[in-house]
């Protein structure tokens, strides 16, 4: 029997493990940062400035009051400055 034939790639399942795993260190990385850096004044809830956002890998939300800003593509955290938006 030829053993290359037998043999198997990552399947749906593993991709879906590999994807869970990495938002999970996403959400650990961005809780730990954001706790260790408070928000600027500027970005206060309530305050009408300048915001930025932070994103997990496929969810994206508002610096200070981590309200959900909606879907996004890579991780960042909001020292990175990206998503300039007027605060909500």
């Amino acid at each position: 029997m030829n053993k290359l034939h037998s043999q198997r790639g990552a399947g749906p399942l593993g991709i879906i493990v590999v994807i869970v795993v990495l938002v999970i260190i996403g959400l650990i990385i961005i809780a730990v940062t954001n706790q260790s850096t408070p928000p600027p004044p500027s970005q206060a809830p309530g305050t009408t400035s300048t915001c930025f956002t932070y994103s997990l890998g496929f969810l994206e939300f508002q610096c200070g009051d981590n309200k959900f800003m909606g879907a996004s593509f890579g991780i960042w955290d909001c020292k990175a400055e990206i998503g300039a938006h007027q605060c909500r």
